[in-house]
């Protein structure tokens, strides 16, 4: 008898690729229980353990999903336990797809109140900095930025609130790390008057001065389209909802060099808040969200299917399905023609 494997589909037809991304999941436990075995060699007992017991937590994650189905075949995740490893590229996806909800419903509510307002999309960076110093500058970027360039009268004179997400990416030839905020700026229409503007080579000069650079850093600045594609709100916010580190950049061929990376980030980036809200967009995110503020809860990661309608009847049909590393996917093992999914949540 042929396994039937798990698809899971957007309502745009787009394939979720749970097996994919468990995989990843898997291949970055082999990395942790590969450090684990570096610093065994080394005889450090206490950091052995603690990377072998969280690639046993990892090993673990998603392994059993158990989905509603209404009567068009839509799936919905109603069961589910996630690590929430900071680098699981599973539970990462469930991140971003759950912050792209929450700023995409915070936005919309924001523009109801202000539906003058604009969009401005702006990248800060810094140069290179080695593994040991990226910590001293993550926090030396959001210090500049919240305490010193978002004072400025001539900013705040015409905005209304932000978000900010500082992502890192990794040269793996020269092994320097690459620490960049990017930032969604929701600005009143007078923004654009004459005299109010400010252009690329002014943010370049706040951000200098901000961070006390000796050279001219990289900025970039973009007004966002309205409509769809590159440059869009949406593609904007596909960018800041990401999560601050790609998996690619510690999962690849050479394990070695993932592990060196993968490190690095674990205890540079340890604690680091990368993600915030600011302005009147913080306050309207706290009020729809709040229940949510609390990373330790499972729930924000199972209700995390993106920006499309997902409510189903309290009774549905329901499948559940089992993470199989002989295929490397998911394979559906049990089906109920229809359960009552309040007494799911003891499973």
């Amino acid at each position: 008898m042929s396994e039937e494997f798990l698809v899971d589909k957007t309502v745009n037809g787009k394939d979720r690729k749970w097996g994919v991304k468990k995989s990843n999941s898997w291949k970055y436990r082999d990395r942790l229980l590969g450090l684990a075995a570096r610093y065994e060699y080394h005889g450090d007992e206490f950091e052995t353990q603690k990377l072998r017991n969280k690639g046993s937590i990892v090993a673990d994650c998603g392994n059993q999903l158990i989905f509603k189905i209404d009567v068009n075949g839509n799936k919905k995740l109603s069961y589910a336990q996630f690590c929430r490893d900071r680098f699981c590229p599973l539970c990462n996806w469930r991140k971003t797809l759950r912050n792209s909800y929450e700023m995409i419903n915070t936005l919309t509510k924001s523009l109801i109140m202000n539906p003058k307002s604009k969009f401005l999309f702006l990248t800060l960076t810094v140069k290179n900095v080695e593994g040991k110093d990226l910590r001293k500058f993550v926090k030396a970027m959001n210090k500049a930025l919240t305490q010193k360039m978002l004072k400025r009268k001539k900013i705040t004179k015409n905005l209304i609130g932000f978000v900010k997400n500082v992502e890192v990416t990794v040269n793996r030839d020269t092994m320097e790390f690459h620490p960049h905020i990017h930032l969604l700026f929701q600005v009143k229409s007078t923004y654009f008057k004459k005299g109010e503007y400010i252009n690329q080579e002014t943010w370049r000069k706040f951000w200098k001065e901000a961070m006390k650079l000796d050279y001219d850093p990289m900025v970039n600045i973009q007004i966002i389209k309205s409509r769809n594609g590159y440059g869009s709100l949406n593609s904007s916010v596909n960018e800041i909802s990401k999560y601050s580190t790609k998996s690619t950049d510690y999962l690849s061929l050479n394990d070695e060099q993932d592990m060196d990376i993968l490190d690095i980030l674990r205890v540079q980036l340890k604690g680091l808040r990368m993600m915030s809200y600011g302005g009147t967009l913080k306050k309207i995110h706290k009020s729809l969200f709040s229940k949510n503020e609390d990373d330790s809860s499972n729930d924000e990661l199972i209700n995390a299917n993106g920006n499309e309608n997902s409510d189903m009847e309290d009774e549905a049909k329901t499948i559940t399905a089992f993470w199989n590393s002989k295929y490397h996917n998911y394979v559906i093992e049990e089906i109920d023609e229809k359960v009552n999914l309040g007494k799911i949540g003891g499973l």
